[in-house]
């Protein structure tokens, strides 16, 4: 069975997010999920359980913060996004 190793040094992870924003391989949907993941420490199963109004306003203002009930442990996890998701989530509106 293979094994995945979390993305533990800051030039992997902008190698990895750069990947799906180049003009070959642009994909903003797999660009947010990674960053989402790296930036928040979200399981996958959170990431895909976050709805447009988790992270922003219906006029499409942004919020500053996520607040999230983790479906795996049932805490409630408040995670402040940084730069990369930020302007992802605009770019989406």
């Amino acid at each position: 069975m293979r094994t995945t190793d979390p993305v533990k040094d800051r030039n992997d992870a902008e190698r990895l997010l750069g990947f799906y924003l180049t003009k070959d391989n642009y994909n903003l949907r797999n660009y947010l999920l990674i960053a989402v993941g790296l930036f928040t420490a979200l399981r996958i199963s959170d990431i895909l359980l976050l709805k447009w109004s988790d992270v922003a306003t219906e006029d499409g203002m942004v919020y500053d913060h996520i607040v999230v009930r983790e479906k795996k442990t049932g805490k409630v996890n408040y995670n402040c996004r940084k730069y990369g998701v930020k302007g992802g989530f605009q770019a989406l509106y």
